[in-house]
């Protein structure tokens, strides 16, 4: 395999690997009387170990209603990182608060503080993120149509902030 040398005089192979795969090679060996021995060899190179996993960002927060994507990096035992947002597995502490899609994309559901897990096997980290109440709540409709006896009365309130869905009612008279 690359970055592996035979040493002919002991018959150590030593080194480093440099790339990940099934190498296949025959050891020949030769004494003093030139009489030889040949052996069929292989030595697979497996990828370096997943050691660590990062979430990003780390305790964050969002509006009611909006969405923010985190990313999983992950580090491996030769200190190498590779994005491994789509290929962990994401979870929410609590979907009250805030779901998580399979690509790390977090959507508010409601105020309040959750963890954000990625796993991948036995490794996992998490952070926080808090679902911040929406802008304030206001009535949009400041004045309605006038109506008619026997007629159809058409007319829809308008609501902006808060945390929909909203609930309409009337109080007073």
């Amino acid at each position: 395999p690359p970055g592996l040398a035979l040493n002919p005089a002991t018959g150590v192979i030593s080194g480093i690997p440099t790339a990940v795969g099934s190498y296949s090679f025959t050891a020949q060996l030769t004494d003093a009387a030139a009489i030889t021995a040949t052996r069929p060899l292989q030595i697979v190179v497996a990828a370096a170990p997943l050691v660590a996993i990062q979430v990003t960002p780390e305790a964050s927060s969002i509006p009611s209603g909006g969405n923010l994507q985190f990313t999983a990096t992950g580090t491996y035992a030769d200190a190498s990182t590779q994005d491994l947002t789509t290929t962990v597995s994401w979870g929410s502490g609590n979907v009250g608060v805030a779901t998580i899609s399979a690509a790390g994309l977090a959507s508010a559901v409601a105020p309040g503080t959750t963890s954000i897990t990625a796993t991948l096997g036995a490794i996992s980290d998490d952070t926080t993120v808090t679902v911040q109440p929406g802008p304030g709540l206001d009535v949009l409709t400041s004045s309605l149509p006038a109506g008619t006896v026997t007629l159809a009365y058409p007319a829809s309130l308008e609501a902006s902030g808060g945390t929909p869905p909203y609930t309409w009612s009337v109080v007073g008279s």
